[in-house]
């Protein structure tokens, strides 16, 4: 539960942290951020039998050869990590080295990170044959993953942008099941949570002992329980996308106001609609009767404005639901609804 970072810079191995020799050290809970290195820019996990947790931690803005470099016979375990707008100069921010080891990479979001030789986010040397498990891989450059020499890594449930016809390097003759290739719809360029329709959601595998019962804030994955989890280090609280969530907006608002919803009792849609009197946060979340969020609806700044929302929550069981909405550090009344199947 450290921060590690603070522009550190080392002209061995490992901006911040080195791992090596044997033992499984769990480093978790920290940010690694503007460290710079000639190999590891921020760390360095290398020797037979080290196997740490590396998982929780937040890198980003690290500069050198490889943000996170695994080799020479490590094993470790890669879970709900955020590595984010990291830059190396010759091969990928998570650079896999050296021979034997096996890696396992869950749940982590690799997204806008840069490489200034022909890496990208996963540079793989050698061979070896990472497993990727529920992993968002987007929007970093020049290519997403980067194979010097033919390998057979496996990639299971991740998103990967361009998909494996996109993959750059050498052969890639490795496991590649149930990935999907598209917009991961993250809240904005900063903030890698994901939208309610984000194809994320859901998305993802849970029929291993190692899946993480938490995702990178603490929340329990999956959510809801007996769904399937999301793809990426941020779990929403859905089961499934939100598919036919649409909204108008017309003329401005004098007041800050909830309505009823109509049709209600309703069969699977029902319109909500709300006025916003300013500019704000806005969040707007549907709780069962046993006081459980189930659905958060809208979670994003909005202008000021009348707005109508359809929501289709025809996933869910009969019964009462609730629903109320918050506008910065205002909320509005709580209203209720009846879901008839």
């Amino acid at each position: 539960n450290n921060m590690t970072g603070g522009a550190s810079r080392s002209e061995c191995a490992g901006g911040a942290i080195a791992i090596g020799g044997g033992g499984d050290p769990v480093i978790e809970y920290c940010e690694f951020r503007e460290n710079e290195s000639v190999y590891g820019a921020a760390m360095v996990i290398d020797g037979y039998s080290t196997d740490p947790f590396i998982r929780n931690n937040h890198f980003h803005d690290n500069n050198g050869h490889g943000t996170i470099n695994i080799g020479g016979g490590a094993s470790p375990m890669v879970i709900n990590n955020l590595i984010e707008h990291n830059h190396t100069d010759g091969h990928g921010n998570v650079h896999f080295a050296g021979s034997g080891g096996w890696t396992v990479m869950i749940n982590n979001t690799i997204v806008n990170n840069t490489c200034a030789g022909y890496g990208g986010a996963v540079f793989v040397n050698n061979g070896l044959t990472p497993l990727f498990i529920n992993n968002i891989i987007y929007g970093n450059e020049p290519a997403q993953v980067n194979l010097l020499s033919p390998s057979s890594l496996s990639f299971h449930y991740c998103l990967i942008e361009g998909g494996k016809s996109g993959f750059t390097g050498s052969t890639f003759s490795g496991t590649y099941e149930n990935c999907i290739d598209s917009d991961p719809q993250f809240i904005n360029s900063n903030d890698f949570h994901l939208q309610n329709t984000s194809p994320c959601i859901g998305a993802g595998y849970y029929e291993d002992y190692f899946i993480p019962l938490t995702d990178f804030e603490g929340n329990p994955r999956p959510n809801p329980m007996g769904s399937n989890p999301d793809i990426g280090a941020y779990e929403s609280e859905l089961g499934s996308p939100l598919t036919n969530v649409t909204e108008e907006i017309n003329h401005l608002p004098s007041k800050f106001a909830l309505s009823q919803n109509y049709p209600n009792p309703f069969n699977s849609t029902t319109t909500i609609r709300y006025s916003l009197n300013k500019s704000n946060f806005a969040r707007l979340e549907i709780y069962n009767i046993q006081g459980e969020r189930v659905v958060t609806a809208v979670n994003e700044f909005k202008n000021a404005g009348n707005y109508s929302l359809i929501l289709n929550i025809s996933q869910f069981s009969s019964g009462t639901y609730f629903y109320k909405l918050h506008l910065g550090s205002q909320v509005s009344e709580t209203r209720k609804m009846l879901h008839i199947k």
